[in-house]
């Protein structure tokens, strides 16, 4: 039978494993202080992909954990928007990653910092164009207790109104970041072309503020 996601977190909490769902593997490895990048393989459906993690080790004490690590995550390999000034964008193809890969790289990062608190999801990819998979790893996470509490996980995102909506349905205590880089829709046309076209400042804003009530 095909593991749950919390089977796969536990199978792929070390450098490599493989099981029914996948294979989870991690290329190459940089430690720095108490934080450090993973760039990872994932196979699925017969096909490899790869994407990085990153573990930050920075205390803080203003959302109610303390110390503790908080682990970037990417929820695909590579990205459809292709931001200006973004490379992840540049890459040939962009790819979902599955929920249980999403799961791995939380495992993998406890490697490098075993006191992880926090998950941004704030890597690779757009994670709201993988909602998904991302949900279902969210909902997995929240079973461990440093990732129970209110807005231990965060997601991040260029501004996609109708899942911002669907987020604070499904996971109100996920907390959201919103990437305007620019207050005016202009300037993230020249920006973000393609995130600005598809959905306008005032379409994200709309959501944004809906999403805080």
């Amino acid at each position: 039978p095909r593991p749950t996601p919390s089977l796969c977190a536990r199978a792929f909490g070390g450098r490599g494993c493989s099981s029914t769902a996948g294979r989870f593997s991690v290329v190459r490895q940089r430690a720095e202080g108490h934080g450090g990048a993973l760039l990872f393989e994932a196979v699925h459906r017969g096909r490899a992909l790869r994407a990085e993690t990153v573990v930050i080790s920075s205390p803080r004490p203003w959302d109610g954990a303390g110390r503790g690590a908080t682990v970037c995550v990417s929820s695909q390999a590579g990205c459809p928007l292709d931001c200006s000034f973004c490379d992840t964008g540049g890459m040939a193809r962009a790819s979902n990653l599955p929920s249980w890969a999403i799961v791995a790289q939380v495992g993998a990062a406890r490697r490098l910092q075993p006191d992880l608190r926090r998950v941004v999801f704030m890597g690779m990819g757009e994670p709201l164009l993988n909602y998904r998979e991302v949900s279902q790893a969210i909902s997995e996470l929240q079973r461990e207790a440093p990732f129970a509490r209110p807005f231990a996980i965060t997601v991040s995102t260029v501004g996609v109104p109708e899942r911002i909506a669907r987020l604070a349905l499904e996971h109100p205590d996920v907390a959201l970041a919103v990437s305007l880089h620019a207050p005016q829709q202009e300037l993230r046309e020249r920006l973000l072309p393609e995130a600005a076209r598809r959905w306008p400042l005032s379409e994200v804003m709309a959501a944004v503020w809906a999403h805080e009530e």
